[in-house]
């Protein structure tokens, strides 16, 4: 990591926990910074008993539940309306996201992935 006025770079080289690989690209960074910060949550919530610990794939599980679980009470219609019609196909700020079919990830990631039932 090199320091950098980007507030995005900024937040990960705070939190993330250990290093990153040497010579990663994009694509390589975001995925050990994926991995690492999913095995950070992970271990935090395990390791605390009075954390309630909650896993969704978010594609899996209905907004509604989701929203129901995390913060007590259903969402309005006007919530489900509004992030109903967010694209994912876009970043804010960055454009379309990139396909990644054909990137072979690194295996401590691959490993996660497939642990949360994602296909590497």
């Amino acid at each position: 990591w090199e320091p950098s006025p980007n507030q995005y770079k900024a937040f990960m080289q705070r939190w993330m926990p250990g290093r990153m690989p040497d010579g990663a690209d994009a694509v390589g960074r975001a995925a050990h910074f994926w991995a690492a910060w999913h095995r950070w949550i992970e271990l935090q919530a395990t390791s605390n008993p009075d954390l309630k610990y909650i896993r969704y794939r978010v594609e899996d599980a209905p907004l509604r539940n989701l929203y129901r679980e995390i913060a007590g009470t259903a969402p309005t219609k006007e919530l489900l309306d509004r992030a109903g019609a967010v694209d994912t196909k876009y970043n804010a700020g960055r454009g379309k996201k990139p396909e990644l079919t054909g990137f072979t990830f690194p295996a401590h990631v691959a490993s996660l992935m497939a642990h949360y039932g994602y296909t590497a």
